[in-house]
């Protein structure tokens, strides 16, 4: 408070504080761009679009006002011959008289009608015209964006990648394109059309009566102003909506990427609180936008009311005193009648276009971000003839994320053209980010990096990194064939060069035995493939480019020996005459180096050769094999290899693989055809005979109460507009009659404001109660499906229809289907039906002929409310445009693998492809505007023809039939009102059926019992584990492969407190033999024992919780290093003592403790070494105290003292 007062006090810190205030106000994304940013890449084409799509949604606007000024003047003749009507039946002496009366009546009112066809036919083509240019528009700017929003992705730095995850990124690029483009399309061109029905109905009221009009606009300000408000205030809860959908869609989409890894640690519930937790920051903003939204509608509706009351009021004394014609008040009160509902068109699209702009800030953000590392770019050198040395000059660097804590201090050493220098040290000493400056993926703080003799930030980047080959220590697959995958190092390889690589890379042998062999897809992340052949693949894709230099991060370290022995040798030839750095913690990597630099802490401890590193006491190894182990080893016979431990601990470890053995496990029975099949019938299998919206309908059961109330309301709201009609047909017989003409209007034109009180309540209650039932539905149904999805056997999760995505997909879209048709929208179809029963029974009451011709016409508006809410509402977009850019995953994978399309500079290549893929579905688009266009121009045109219709039948009835003007006005208003109603109703029956669809998958998701459960409670429980395993007679294949057996009669036995060793070639099963442990799949012959227990008859949770598992490729958590380690351990609290102990024991103690925020430092953004994050792994299985530890190559990513701690 102090600190405040002394600020306020003095004037020169006010104005600094307040500059503050404004440049914060500046970065906020939400605030930065207007709405029409979204139209900033427009051609000349778009600005013609644009033109034509106002002059002609305007004009279609207007066609209502005109038709209004034809209007009175039928009104006109319909009092005057109802009022001559009421005082000269009685005398027979002017019979006569009256028939030349009647025939003058209806001629004059016919000619009238008849302009309201050719009012209706202006309609048709100005309604297809403009809605045919906004859609086109639409679709060429929602492409370009889309197009400038993927390139800026593909542009941004890693700085950028480190801070923004790729499911945060992917969820951006999938959902908010869509809502710019809604918020460009026909949703503008029909906002035009209600304001130029706005401005028409100002004007021609204006002509007919201007001092009633003038009353009016005394209130239409407070629309306005109750409009701005709704915008702004929808557009921060957009914002607010999507950030925690986007927090909760990325943890869902780590969670399932890391499937195995929450399994083996039983995480499950303490993963969906969190998800939950994500997702009631989205459900809180939604009730509030509810509220909001019911308080903004009932607060308009009753200003119009208002406005309705005050026109009843002032206009009825106007036409008494005989100012103003009857027929002038009722075209100025039907003006004001559908300025109001113009004005709710516009009420209804601005959240459309609030939406589209919170999105637009979101993406322009992102579009105008200047990456300081532009691939893109042309500047740059690209020199000629150079020579491919490499030097770092005093290089120092810390990552921007966490700018705290230097991983590169005064770094200093030259590799000259054609050397092979390895670099050594401790994990997390720098050598990854070594390699990564070299590529420049990011820039030093200080120093210098060359490359050919020249800073690298002076060079261009294309060119620099087309000069570099990569094989990381993680390759990166993407889910497409092993020759496409192979294609990334070279675009143009032949068949040969990609064979032959293959060969170098010792991965033909198991490529050819593959039904499909090159044409083999990999799976999601290479999933169908082991850690040694994914690597193998990815030593190829490197050999094909022929850098000028490669770059060799643990090239090997997924390898057997027998295998690494062959690559190493290929690797070596591919070496010669190029500048090679290689990371390497086996000594028989780095034997033939020129030169060896040793990296302690991050900075430079020593330079030699391989022959003076055992003589110094600095290097990061203690010793080196005796040449004897780096000759090329013949493959030896299987086998496995025991020794006793004083631990009682049992430990299932991959070390190094020399088995021969026939590698079939990554055949993958699988393609397009065949997900789509699987999709189709699935949707087919899932449909259940027992109403599944009704189930769902039960899950709302909490809800109930608020449910009933929005349901009452509904009714009351939905009756407003008939009983408007009922009130506009008898003030219109005030007229007719002599009689207290000002007591009755002013009464009606209370009982009108009375109304408009009423409806405020009831739409406020009504959004308000359906928009919580709803918002909760929503959560419960995400959040029960995430946990259904994580209680899922292993196998579930193969199937390449449940692939990450997809399910990411299915969690967010189909609860929100749900929702399409619960909520709010079951209030609308409450207040629909009541709109729409009530007026029938008034249309009955007043004029049984009218009512049945109306019916006869009801099916032609019904159409018309279909096709206009459809627009409305965006219900047809369902269309081509998002699917196909999409279902083939080419943005995601993209985005999620970035480090690799810099690597291999596919930036481009990868921007054309989607680019082309944008084509087919834009023609698709556009194809389908123009038949919605038509559509839309019948939606419009019809409502006029069928007014024409129906006053030329009232025109009979009335002149011949003694019905009354009144009968006539009250009908067809009221019956117009059901049928809007009835056609609004009828937009969400897509709705209804593909909810019905979704809740089918929901439901069938939520009542699938896994074959292994791991929220079940059934199975043994020992009090105690020994921690011994048996393996008898196993038999097992993956049931995604029925025909691949890899594992026959497997039988192997460790004792309590042995150590088991299991070696073998790449693929041979080794790492199956621990997911069996884990039972993440069941056997298909023999048993796996636990404490002489088979493990089916065991508890899941309880097994796996006697079991520490470390993976290969090890997944950590978007959280703190903290919270990664308490991962492991979910049965009892973990102090921080426990913690310690863990990460010393995993030796990355000393690590966390250089950190800035220490353990406290979150490790999202793929921040960590492949050593570090193996590791914190580690210390994860360790902090759970398991009885039995499976360890996966998990030393793979150490150097040697680590590894040996």
């Amino acid at each position: 408070m102090a600190l405040m007062t002394k600020t306020f006090g003095r004037r020169e810190n006010l104005f600094m504080l307040m500059n503050k205030k404004l440049l914060k106000s500046k970065e906020d994304s939400e605030n930065v761009y207007s709405y029409f940013s979204l139209y900033r890449y427009m051609g000349c084409l778009d600005y013609l679009l644009v033109v034509a799509g106002t002059v002609f949604g305007l004009a279609c606007g207007a066609a209502a006002p005109l038709l209004f000024f034809f209007f009175g003047d039928l009104v006109t003749e319909f009092t005057d011959f109802g009022v001559y009507k009421s005082c000269s039946f009685n005398y027979q002496n002017v019979n006569t008289f009256d028939y030349f009366t009647v025939r003058r009546f209806e001629d004059d009112s016919i000619a009238t009608v008849i302009k309201f066809v050719y009012v209706g036919v202006a309609v048709f083509v100005c309604a297809g015209v403009f809605v045919a240019c906004w859609s086109t528009l639409s679709v060429r700017q929602a492409r370009n964006i889309r197009l400038k929003c993927f390139h800026a992705l593909l542009q941004q730095d890693m700085a950028f990648h480190d801070k923004n995850t790729a499911g945060e990124l992917n969820a951006q690029l999938a959902e908010d394109i869509p809502k710019i483009q809604d918020g460009l399309g026909d949703k503008v061109g029909i906002t035009l059309q209600n304001i130029g029905m706005l401005i028409g109905c100002l004007v021609v009221a204006f002509l007919k009566t201007w001092k009633v009009t003038l009353v009016n606009l005394a209130i239409a300000p407070f629309l306005g102003i109750v409009s701005s408000i709704v915008f702004q205030v929808n557009t921060m809860f957009d914002g607010k909506e999507a950030k925690a959908y986007a927090k909760a869609g990325s943890l869902a989409e780590e969670t399932l990427h890391s499937i195995r890894t929450v399994l083996a640690y039983g995480c499950q519930d303490k993963i969906v609180d969190r998800f939950g937790k994500n997702l009631d920051s989205a459900k809180q903003v939604g009730i509030k936008k509810g509220l909001v939204l019911g308080l903004s509608i009932g607060i308009s509706r009753c200003l119009v009311y208002a406005m309705y009351a005050a026109s009843f009021w002032y206009g009825s004394v106007l036409v008494v005193d005989k100012e103003i014609r009857v027929g002038d008040f009722v075209t100025s009160l039907s003006c004001v009648i559908f300025f109001s509902f113009a004005f709710g068109g516009v009420m209804k699209n601005w959240e459309y276009l609030s939406g589209a702009k919170s999105a637009g800030n979101r993406i322009f953000k992102i579009i105008d971000r200047k990456s300081k590392i532009d691939v893109f770019s042309n500047d740059g050198i690209r020199p000629q003839d150079p020579r491919f040395t490499v030097e770092f000059k005093n290089v120092s660097f810390s990552y921007p994320s966490r700018p705290d804590t230097e991983i590169l201090k005064d770094v200093t050493f030259q590799v000259e053209e054609g050397q092979q220098i390895a670099i050594i040290g401790g994990s997390g000493c720098g050598k990854s980010t070594a390699m990564r400056l070299i590529q420049r993926f990011y820039d030093a703080n200080e120093g210098e990096v060359l490359v050919a003799g020249h800073d690298v930030k002076t060079l261009n980047v294309n060119w620099l990194r087309d000069m570099i080959g990569v094989v990381d220590q993680e390759p990166v697959l993407f889910n497409t064939t092993i020759g496409e995958n192979i294609r990334w190092g070279r675009e143009n390889v032949t068949d040969d060069e990609m064979a032959e690589a293959c060969k170098l890379a010792n991965a033909y042998d198991f490529i050819k035995v593959l039904p499909e062999k090159f044409n083999t897809l990999v799976g999601e992340s290479g999933a169908q493939l082991s850690g040694g052949q994914k690597q193998r693949i990815a030593i190829a894709r490197a050999i094909v480019r022929k850098p000028s230099i490669l770059l060799l991060d643990e090239a090997t370290s997924a390898l057997d020996t027998y295998n690494e022995a062959v690559v190493q040798s290929a690797l070596n030839n591919a070496m010669k005459g190029r500048t090679t750095i290689m990371v390497a913690h086996r000594l028989s990597t780095i034997k033939d180096t020129d030169k060896i630099i040793t990296l302690k802490g991050g900075s430079v401890t020593q330079v030699c050769t391989y022959d003076e590193l055992d003589k110094s006491e600095m290097g990061a190894y203690e010793k080196k094999p005796k040449p004897k182990d780096f000759k090329k080893v013949p493959k030896p016979k299987p086998k496995f290899t025991q020794r006793k431990r004083t631990k009682r601990r049992t430990t299932m470890r991959k070390l190094t693989r020399s088995l021969t053995s026939l590698n079939k496990t990554s055949d993958l029975e699988s393609n397009a055809s065949d997900d789509e099949e699987s999709e189709s019938g699935e949707d087919v299998m899932i449909l259940p005979e027992d109403a599944p919206m009704m189930r769902l309908i039960k899950m709302n059961k909490p809800e109930w109460p608020y449910i009933a109330v929005g349901c009452v309301s509904a009714l009351f709201a939905g009756a407003g507009d008939p009983v408007l009609a009922l009130l506009f047909g008898r003030v219109l017989t005030v007229f007719t009659s002599s009689n207290d003409q000002l007591y009755w209007s002013r009464l009606y034109a209370i009982l009108m404001f009375v109304l408009g009180v009423i409806t405020f309540v009831s739409y406020t209650i009504k959004s308000s109660t359906f928009g919580k039932s709803g918002m909760e539905l929503t959560v419960r149904l995400r959040t029960s499906s995430f946990r259904a999805m994580l209680g899922q056997e292993v196998a579930y999760f193969d199937d390449p229809v449940n692939s990450t995505s997809n399910l990411c997909n299915r969690l967010s879209s189909d609860a929100a289907k749900v929702q399409g048709a619960t909520g709010e929208r079951l209030g609308l179809l409450f207040q629909n039906f009541s709109a729409l029963g009530i007026a029938i029974i008034i249309s009955f009451v007043y004029s049984w002929q009218m009512a049945l011709m109306l019916f006869g016409l009801i099916p032609f508006l019904i159409v018309s409310g279909f096709v206009d809410m459809m627009l409305q509402t965006g219900a047809t977009k369902q269309n081509d445009f998002e699917k196909a850019v999409f279902a083939g995953e080419l943005s995601s994978q993209s985005i999620n693998n970035i480090r690799l399309v810099a690597s291999f500079t596919k930036e481009k290549e990868i921007y054309r492809s989607y680019e082309k893929a944008l084509e087919k579905p834009m023609r698709n688009s556009l194809k389908f505007g123009f038949i919605t266009s038509l559509s839309y121009g019948y939606s419009q045109s019809i409502v006029q023809f069928s007014v024409a219709a129906i006053f030329r039948l009232g025109i009979y009835l009335v002149a011949y039939d003694d019905l009354t003007f009144e009968s006539v006005f009250v009908v067809l208003l009221a019956v117009t009102f059901g049928a809007i109603a009835a056609g609004q109703n009828a937009i969400y029956a897509p709705d209804y059926a593909a909810a019905k669809l979704s809740a089918a998958r929901i439901i069938k998701l939520l009542d699938r019992v896994p074959t292994i459960n791991p929220y079940s409670d059934d199975g043994l429980k020992p009090a105690n584990c020994s921690g011994e395993i048996q393996l008898e007679l196993v038999e097992f294949y993956y049931p995604t492969r029925p025909d691949v057996e890899v594992l026959k009669k497997c039988s192997i036995k460790v004792a309590c407190g042995q150590t088991l060793a299991l070696v073998g070639k790449s693929g041979c099963g080794k790492s199956t033999v621990i997911q069996l442990i884990e039972r993440f799949y069941d056997v298909a012959g023999g048993k796996v024992l636990l404490d002489g227990v088979d493990i089916k008859l065991l508890n899941v949770e309880w097994l796996r919780g006697q079991i520490g598992l470390v993976s290969q490729e090890p997944s950590l958590f978007n959280q703190t290093i903290k919270e990664n380690i308490t991962f492991g351990q979910t049965t009892r609290p973990v102090s921080d003592d426990d913690i310690k102990k863990a990460a010393e024991m995993a030796h990355i103690e000393e690590f966390i403790d250089s950190l800035a925020e220490k353990y406290d430092t979150n490790v999202g953004g793929k921040q960590l070494s492949a050593g570090q994050k193996q590791r914190i792994a580690i210390a994860r299985a360790l902090v759970r105290e398991p009885r039995v530890l499976l360890l996966d190559e998990a030393t793979s990513a150490l150097d040697n003292e680590s590894e040996k701690v």
